[in-house]
């Protein structure tokens, strides 16, 4: 595949070019710091959010399609996209990612940009907590899982992420995240600084080429603000010291969108 005697599959060509998968990485070292994970979401979600510009959907954004490079650049590998205008798709085997199953594909439903974003918030989960958010033996458990529950709450050095991570994988595309770097910006408001690190260097907003070369070009993307998707915000909430998560996460948005309305009138 490389073009040289004896390198016969993928995985030869990314021990020659001492590249790893994402699932290689977690594999071998565990879970990243919360810093980490911003620098590698960060990257992932600019090629997400430029491919949705082009009007197609990922549908395969797992540790086993993003690249780790030495140096510390984080790449995501786009071989199969399909326009965003496609109407339901099949079940996915386990073979095929089913751990990243997300709601819409559980129930059925079609397959939107916003399921990049789940899968993205997917993404992130396991890179803070090595596992996937819903595991299941059987893929029917797995889609009541996907449709009904909530994954586990994440560990305490990432508790930081927690919101992020619970309006990444809403169960409706509507309550989630509009865009990925919208996801990766409120992210780095939560992360602490990065300093060094075993898995990257690059500062945030770095451009870097998305490999292989039929993949999206991350110098296309363009700078856009944090946006977030529309959640309706409760004229009152019960008070309490602890709030159920939803209740939660309201709060955590609810005063930019309080605060958004009121700069428009």
């Amino acid at each position: 595949m490389c073009g040289r005697e004896g390198i016969n599959d993928v995985e030869d060509c990314l021990e020659l070019l001492s590249v790893r998968t994402l699932r290689q990485h977690l594999d071998q070292h565990g879970p990243l710091t919360l810093a980490e994970a911003s620098v590698v979401l960060d990257q992932v979600a600019v090629a997400l959010d430029t491919l949705h510009l082009q009007g197609r959907i990922h549908g395969f954004v797992v540790p086993t399609n993003v690249l780790v490079l030495p140096g510390g650049s984080a790449h995501l590998l786009c071989s199969h996209t399909t326009a965003a205008s496609s109407v339901s798709c099949p079940p996915r085997s386990f073979a095929a990612g089913a751990s990243y199953l997300s709601p819409e594909e559980a129930r059925g439903d079609t397959v939107t940009a916003a399921t990049d974003i789940w899968c993205l918030g997917a993404l992130l989960y396991e890179m803070l907590t090595a596992r996937a958010p819903f595991v299941a033996l059987r893929l029917t458990a797995l889609r009541e899982q996907v449709i009904s529950d909530e994954p586990d709450l994440l560990p305490e050095a990432a508790s930081e992420a927690q919101l992020v991570i619970d309006y990444a994988l809403a169960k409706w595309p509507m309550n989630r995240f509009l865009t990925a770097q919208a996801l990766a910006n409120k992210l780095w408001a939560a992360a602490p600084v990065a300093t060094s690190s075993s898995v990257t260097t690059v500062k945030k907003g770095t451009d870097l080429p998305v490999v292989p070369a039929s993949a999206v070009s991350l110098s296309q993307a363009v700078n856009r603000p944090l946006t977030f998707a529309g959640m309706p915000v409760p004229a009152a909430m019960t008070p309490g010291r602890i709030a159920p998560r939803r209740n939660r996460l309201v709060r955590f948005f609810g005063g930019r969108y309080r605060a958004a309305q009121q700069a428009t009138v």
